[in-house]
């Protein structure tokens, strides 16, 4: 698959899931902060202005980065008086680090925005788990929180470390590699998405029909590569269709590859929190709600656009009005 050819099948479909593994990741941190128009609220409630900047990015720690103009910074909510210089790009925190550009030039950076190392690359990534992924022309490869090249700029493509490996795309096919840089998972998947519960959803060609199944760490199959597609694995369950899109073939399986019971929607996103976001048509509307993993509907179906529950909130719309539900439907912030 060429690079043009990548970057297209990146923006079909999947590329919503991925969004989704991201969200996966996250971890609950010191003030989790969750965007909206003119700053942030806390999964509590409370809210934290952002004074006169253009955008905000919803985070996973007490580091809240916005956009004005073309600059971006960040404000600590434990010191939401405290702003950051303006940067032209700049990275989520982790472990009290981020990367910046500035000047051309791109730096480690830390809590205070004082720079720690200048890196040599085009473009960075945030740090996971303990490295971070850089690009160098075309070619990718990862840094330690020193700076220091822990694994040489050689791969095609690559996205972050989960759960111990990283995906690395290599002469035209996916695998995975070790936080060495050895190759854990030989590059041999026509697609490949991050290990999430210990598995990682991978896909294989037979002309032109998509396989997918799911490989251990060890590379191993654990699930047979046969679905029409398959989301990865949240909360110990994965969602598959044995039909391609958009036709309404919605199954939910368990790591046994036991189907725990099929979903009667026209669409669904995968499991966090416990539930997960389905659409269904009520009164002549196409509308999304949530449903436990016994099949219950918990939310019922109100909202305009799906959404996931990231520590507890959701962000939703209803009847084009935004807002941040709990696990019950209450509305805890409304625009």
């Amino acid at each position: 698959m060429s690079n043009l050819k990548h970057i297209i099948y990146l923006n079909y479909k999947p590329l919503i899931i991925a969004l989704f593994a991201f969200i996966f990741s996250w971890n609950v941190g010191l003030a989790q902060l969750f965007s909206i128009p003119d700053g942030w609220i806390t999964s509590t409630g409370e809210t934290i202005s952002c004074g006169d900047c253009d955008t905000t990015f919803s985070s996973d720690n007490q580091f809240g980065k916005f956009k004005k103009g073309q600059k971006f910074g960040y404000i600590n909510a434990n010191n939401p008086s405290f702003t950051s210089p303006a940067f032209d790009a700049l990275t989520s925190f982790n472990n009290n680090i981020a990367l910046a550009k500035s000047n051309d030039k791109w730096a480690i950076i830390d809590s205070l925005g004082t720079t720690k190392h200048v890196i040599r690359c085009h473009y960075a990534y945030s740090f996971s788990d303990g490295l971070a992924r850089i690009q160098l022309g075309n070619r990718f490869g990862f840094i330690n929180e020193k700076g220091e090249t822990i694994i040489s700029i050689q791969f095609d493509g690559a996205y972050d470390f989960s759960e111990g490996l990283a995906r690395i795309y290599h002469k035209g096919k996916w695998g995975f590699i070790s936080k060495t840089g050895a190759i854990a998972i030989s590059p041999k998947y026509n697609y490949a998405w991050d290990f999430s519960n210990g598995l990682a959803s991978v896909m294989t060609l037979e002309g032109r029909n998509e396989k997918w199944g799911f490989i251990n760490t060890s590379g191993k199959v654990e699930i047979p590569i046969k679905y029409a597609y398959v989301f990865p694995f949240s909360d110990n369950l994965a969602i598959v269709k044995n039909k391609p899109f958009p036709v309404n073939d919605l199954k939910i399986i368990n790591k046994q590859n036991e189907i725990l019971f099929k979903v009667d929607a026209k669409d669904i996103f995968p499991f966090s929190e416990g539930l997960a976001c389905v659409l269904k048509k009520k009164n002549e509307k196409n509308l999304w709600g949530f449903i436990d993993t016994q099949n219950k509907t918990v939310i019922d179906y109100q909202f305009d656009q799906p959404a996931n529950f990231i520590n507890g909130l959701a962000y939703v719309s209803q009847n084009n009005t935004r807002m941040y539900i709990n696990k019950t439907g209450e509305i805890v912030w409304k625009e």
